[in-house]
């Protein structure tokens, strides 16, 4: 699958509620091995799913928000309404993020 097959696949399955932890599970080790090919649009687009249906692991979760944060630093790279959807999502789960080690980054 490519990265926009994948998202919007996440995406699906969590607007239909389909509360399949294993298929959430194996949808998260194929979005962290694809990751680097995911545009700031489609990890925006999963880490919402996730949230929304309530699975993922501190990895996923780790990795998404170091994705979106790396982003913002690149003037006009995320999308206004990414930026809004990410910011809704974010003081829900920073916790994961503050309690990891991509967060060095930012020190």
């Amino acid at each position: 699958m490519r990265a926009r097959g994948i998202a919007f696949a996440i995406e699906a399955f969590s607007n239909l509620n389909f509360k399949d932890e294993e298929l959430f599970n194996r949808m998260e080790r194929v979005t962290l091995t694809k990751l680097d090919e995911f545009i700031p649009h489609y990890t925006v687009k999963v880490l919402q799913a996730y949230y929304k249906i309530g699975y993922g692991s501190g990895e996923l979760y780790d990795q998404l928000i170091n994705n979106v944060m790396e982003t913002m630093r690149e003037p006009g790279a995320l999308k206004y309404s990414d930026m809004l959807r990410f910011f809704e999502i974010y003081p829900e789960v920073n916790y994961i993020y503050d309690n990891t080690m991509s967060c060095e980054v930012y020190n």
